[in-house]
Formats: C-alpha cells, sequence, structure tokens
C-alpha cells in the first residue's frame, strides 16, 4: 500500500463524501459511535481515524479504505 494522504486531504475527502451523501456529522458521530467534535477533527484535518474508525467509515460512505486514506 502507499503512503498515507495527508491528514487535511483525507478531511477534505471526508466531509466532501458525507455531504454527497447529505449526511450531518451528528449522523455520522451516532452510526460510529464517537461524537461529534471527533468527525469535526477528522474532518478538519486535525486527527486521522483509527484503523478500525477507517473501516467502519469506509463501509458506511460505500469507499475503498485506498479511496479516502491513501494515495
Amino acid at each position: 500500500m502507499t503512503d498515507y494522504t495527508d491528514p487535511k486531504v483525507v478531511g477534505q475527502r471526508l466531509k466532501k463524501r458525507r455531504e454527497e451523501l447529505q449526511l450531518t456529522q451528528k449522523d455520522v458521530a451516532d452510526k460510529l459511535h464517537v461524537s461529534v467534535p471527533c468527525i469535526s477533527n477528522w474532518e478538519s484535518g486535525m486527527h486521522v481515524p483509527f484503523d478500525w474508525d477507517k473501516v467502519q467509515i469506509c463501509k458506511l460512505y460505500g469507499r475503498r479504505v485506498e479511496k479516502i486514506f491513501y494515495n
């Protein structure tokens, strides 16, 4: 697998896909059992999700892990 993408880019991808699915940060937080600030931190590039969360995000968003989190 290639190197991780810059966290800011990952955050932009997460936010874009969430908005495409017409989900709020609260919707995603509830489905992933995390807090709204956690989603906000991911989308702003402040933090990168743990591997378990990456898998759950990709299932929810209908994307492969590589498409969101890797170059």
